[in-house]
């Protein structure tokens, strides 16, 4: 095996973690009545940061 297999092979359970962190899922109930409307709008990123004294 070579470096990138011994890469790999030393990350694998990672690689599945961040496999399952990325998976849509498919089993969350979803209230009809929100698709197809407007959400609300979203705050600035730069209010969220001087809001969050980060700033």
């Amino acid at each position: 095996m070579g470096a990138k297999g011994e890469a790999i092979e030393a990350a694998w359970t990672d690689v599945l973690r961040w496999r399952d962190l990325s998976r849509m899922r498919s089993d969350v109930p979803v209230a009809w009545k929100a698709i197809g409307q407007a959400s609300p709008a979203l705050p600035r990123p730069a209010d969220v940061i001087e809001m969050l004294g980060l700033w």
